[in-house]
C-alpha cells in the first residue's frame, strides 16, 4: 500500500483490532472545525479467512463502518428516571449522506477458515473516534 499522506489540517487515525476470530485494522482520516469532526475516508484491511462472497464481506465492511461512525459521531443516550430520552431516530441522530466518508476495503487472502466481519469493524470505529468535541 502507498505511504498514506492526509490533506493539510487532516489528521490520521489508526486502530487494530481481534474478536470472532477476525483481525481487523482501520486508518480513518478527519479534521476537526469549530468543534465538529468530519471524516473524510476510512481505509479497513480485514483478514476474515476465505472471504466466501468477497462482495457481501466488503458491503458489510462498509456497513459497519456507518453504523460505527453513527455511534461515534452521535451515540448519546440520555437516560432518565429509568428510560431513555431518545425514543426514535426524530432524536437520536443517526450518519446523514453528507456525513459519510469514502470508504476502501482491502480484504486478506490468508486462505485460513471464514470467521465474522461485521462487529470487529464497528466496534473497532467506535473506539477509534471515542473522543467527542
Amino acid at each position: 500500500m502507498q505511504k498514506m499522506k492526509p490533506a493539510e489540517v487532516h489528521y490520521l487515525g489508526f486502530a487494530s483490532h481481534n474478536s470472532f476470530m477476525t483481525d481487523v485494522a482501520e486508518i480513518a482520516e478527519v479534521s476537526l472545525k469549530d468543534n465538529v469532526i468530519t471524516v473524510h475516508k476510512v481505509t479497513c484491511v480485514v483478514d476474515c479467512g476465505i472471504a466466501v462472497n468477497p462482495d457481501i464481506v466488503r458491503a458489510q465492511i462498509e456497513g459497519a463502518v456507518m453504523f460505527g461512525l453513527a455511534a461515534a459521531l452521535h451515540g448519546d443516550l440520555d437516560p432518565q428516571v429509568g428510560a431513555f430520552t431518545q425514543r426514535n431516530f426524530h432524536d437520536y441522530p443517526i450518519l446523514r449522506m453528507q456525513e459519510v466518508p469514502a470508504v476502501r476495503v482491502f480484504i486478506v487472502d490468508s486462505g485460513a477458515a471464514p470467521t465474522g466481519v461485521g462487529e470487529p469493524i464497528c466496534l473497532r470505529l467506535r473506539l477509534l473516534l471515542r473522543v467527542r468535541c
